[in-house]
């Protein structure tokens, strides 16, 4: 369980980095621009960086040759700012928008002096005297940061509230001219110009509709990822269709292991999806943020439904392998732990989707635990029957096959499942009692009985003789011995060591004088004791009747004068 969990979060970062990194870098790693250890370097680093990518975008656009370079780029970009309150699957994103707002921001202002900023010697001479660890840009909302905890404890990057009102300022400075005529268009080309799969000559042909915008996004980039999104939904459904048609005849366990190529595509196309919607459409601001977390959404519930279909298959296969009555409630219990253990790894991969969408962990946790109180007050009964399913398989008074009492019902039992115990009455009937009530029952488990054992009374007339009486103790002793009888050994089963029958006239009834009967039948198959009873019960009448003992039953005898077979008293 373990490794699959380990597997799972592993197969879960891997996807989610996936719509986030287009390629390995390769001959370009080695431009790396981005230098925070003072505020003059992170500035001038962010001035560097964009500079280079604005050359890059404006004589080129977006083409597979300059990819890795561009990735580079906006891995650096990523360095310069405080993201740690930006979820991971968005960092990349908030960077890159962020760092094009400054620079058109930076293009509207007069340059900067290159003593402005203090280099690093400087800046902690300012912080020991007490100076915050903060540095304005020109009393604008720039602000770069001396960083005190995290991944860059020691280095300087702009601030959170830098990230926050980028766009914000950059709306503001919008009709300013430009003081550096260099980046003029940089904005439009980086969030206007399609990916590379997508030519910009096609999207300059369009009409002149289709570039009108709608929350930051034009119109034909809106067609666009309408288009992706209906295409991922009418390719999971069909595929759903599919594997249910074809999966008719099929049995449970190759239906969930094709079962499982729905999740699989969903996490596949969601991914590339969500890399084509960034990529190639360059869906960008907010929008692109609850394209994210859609995608994000997307890979939760597939990897919930993959950890389910998978668990039916541990259960399929640990079902074949303990399929035997004695491994009967063992293989409950089993399945019950592979059931609970999914649920419990579904849960940790659920918090830890939310926390990469940003959820916070103590939010998460908080949310949990108020919505574990309001299910356990709201399903008391539920869970009563759960933990007693939980006592029923680990204390084990019966298994799946045996037959018991349990509050007045007798039959067998069919399933232990974890609400309710379901047993086959003995007239058929299918009864379900609840588990809580089953685990605080008194239950008689006759399939656990070794023999099983008949008490009889016989019971004679009060006018029989005692030496009558004598002959039928003996006659009923003669019946349950070991005896051959057209050549079989009869009785065997009845005089086991230790368990010989007891005969004894016992009683003086107010209507008869009774006889007790013990025997005990070995083994305890019960339509084989019911043919053994009959045998002995056609004996026993046979043999009285012959003896002229006559059986007792409520009456009241009448002495008649002149009867030759009853003497009366003068």
């Amino acid at each position: 369980m373990k490794v699959m969990m380990c597997i799972l979060l592993c197969f879960w970062s891997l996807t989610c980095d996936a719509a986030r990194v287009s390629k390995p870098l390769s001959v370009h790693d080695e431009l790396d621009l981005a230098r925070l250890s003072s505020p003059r370097q992170t500035w001038q680093s962010m001035i560097d960086i964009t500079d280079a990518y604005n050359r890059t975008v404006q004589a080129e656009g977006y083409t597979r040759e300059n990819e890795s370079t561009l990735d580079n780029l906006e891995e650096q970009m990523e360095r310069l700012f405080d993201l740690r309150d930006v979820p991971e699957s968005l960092r990349r994103t908030v960077a890159v928008e962020s760092s094009v707002y400054l620079r058109e921001i930076v293009a509207r202002m007069p340059p900067l002096a290159p003593d402005a900023l203090p280099d690093r010697q400087q800046a902690f001479a300012q912080m020991r005297d007490n100076y915050p660890p903060i540095w304005q840009i020109d009393e604008s909302d720039i602000v770069v940061a001396y960083i005190q905890e995290g991944p860059f404890t020691g280095n300087f990057q702009f601030s959170e509230r830098t990230l926050e009102l980028a766009q914000e300022m950059y709306t503001s400075v919008l009709e300013l001219p430009y003081a550096n005529p260099e980046i003029a268009g940089f904005h439009d080309s980086y969030f206007m110009t399609p990916g590379p799969m997508i030519p910009s000559a096609w999207v300059r042909g369009l009409p002149g509709w289709m570039h009108g915008q709608y929350l930051g996004q034009q119109v034909w980039q809106w067609v666009l990822m309408g288009v992706g999104y209906t295409f991922l939904l009418l390719t999971l459904c069909g595929l759903h269709l599919l594997i249910r048609s074809l999966s008719r005849s099929w049995t449970e366990a190759w239906k969930n292991r094709f079962g499982l190529l729905v999740p699989l595509a969903a996490l596949f196309l969601a991914a590339e999806l969500e890399s084509f919607v960034a990529d190639e459409i360059f869906i960008t601001g907010t929008v692109m943020q609850w394209v994210r977390h859609l995608s994000a959404a997307i890979w939760l519930i597939a990897f919930i439904a993959i950890i389910q279909v998978i668990a039916n298959l541990v259960i399929a296969r640990v079902t074949t392998r303990m399929s035997s009555q004695k491994a009967s409630v063992d293989l409950q219990l089993a399945r019950f732990g592979i059931r609970i253990g999914s649920i419990l790894l579904a849960i940790v991969v659920l918090i830890q989707g939310l926390s990469r969408m940003g959820v916070p962990l103590a939010t998460v946790l908080t949310g949990a635990g108020v919505t574990g109180l309001a299910i356990a007050l709201a399903a008391q009964e539920s869970l009563r029957n759960i933990f007693g399913s939980m006592m029923l398989l680990l204390d084990k008074p019966f298994q799946v096959g045996q037959r018991v009492k349990v509050r007045g019902h007798d039959g067998t039992v069919e399933e232990i499942g974890i609400r309710s115990t379901k047993i086959r009455l003995t007239n058929g009937h299918v009864t379900s009692i609840p588990n809580d009530d089953v685990a605080k029952a008194d239950i008689e488990n006759i399939g656990q009985r070794l023999f099983i054992r008949r008490v009889m009374d016989v019971t004679i007339t009060y006018d029989t003789p005692l030496e009558k009486i004598d002959e039928a103790v003996a006659i009923i002793k003669d019946i349950l011995s070991v005896q051959v009888l057209d050549g079989e050994e009869i009785n065997r089963c009845v005089n086991r060591s230790g368990y010989e029958p007891r005969v004894a006239f016992n009683e003086l009834n107010s209507d008869s004088l009774n006889i007790m009967v013990i025997y005990w039948y070995f083994p305890p198959v019960y339509w084989d004791y019911m043919a053994h009873a009959t045998y002995v019960n056609r004996a026993l009448i046979k043999r009285f009747n012959e003896a002229g003992i006559d059986f007792a039953f409520p009456t009241q005898t009448l002495h008649l004068a002149g009867d030759p077979d009853r003497s009366q008293a003068g």
